[in-house]
């Protein structure tokens, strides 16, 4: 686990900054306390986040109906990493945004240079989600969530890669294999 001494803002600013994330944040599974998230806005608040205090929401039922309820982002994502496919019944969101889950891959690893070094980094499991051309990658490793979003209009921001960016990210709170 990082120390108390640890920069949390590093994680998702080095996936941001690896070119692969449009945003990203970085958590703890057992609470879905959110640490860090990138990018800023002008304001200095958070552009990107998980929302842990409930806002309502829409939400289409199995039978076709409608209905208005309280969507908590953090702990739908905790019963998500969990092992419910829709939790609570309302799907995956963050940022207020709903997502289409497209895959999810057991332990992928993922190779790239740090420094004059390569390292290989391995996540536990990776979800990967959509939203017209709006992608989000949810990936676990250590206790620890990363969620990243990507623009997948962009060549190098598409969810795979951005799986990439948030392993870049990751590597520097839970080190490579």
């Amino acid at each position: 686990m990082a120390d108390e001494e640890f920069d949390w803002s590093s994680i998702p600013y080095a996936s941001v900054e690896s070119g692969h994330c449009a945003g990203a944040l970085v958590g703890e599974v057992e609470s879905g306390t959110v640490h860090s998230a990138w990018p800023l806005t002008e304001d200095g608040n958070y552009s990107f986040w998980l929302y842990g205090d409930p806002y309502k929401a829409t939400i289409s039922k199995e039978d076709g109906t409608e209905v208005e309820e309280d969507i908590y982002e953090a702990h739908n994502l905790t019963l998500l990493i969990g092992g419910d496919s829709n939790p609570m019944g309302q799907g995956v969101r963050v940022n207020q945004v709903k997502y289409m889950r497209i895959r999810d891959m057991e332990a992928p690893t993922y190779d790239f240079p740090v420094g004059e070094e390569d390292v290989s980094f391995h996540f536990d499991k990776v979800w990967f989600y959509q939203k017209g051309k709006q992608g989000l990658v949810i990936a676990v490793r250590d206790g620890y969530f990363f969620v990243g979003s990507c623009d997948c209009n962009k060549p190098e921001q598409q969810t795979a890669l951005c799986a990439k960016g948030l392993a870049m990210g990751a590597y520097w709170l839970v080190g490579g294999d």
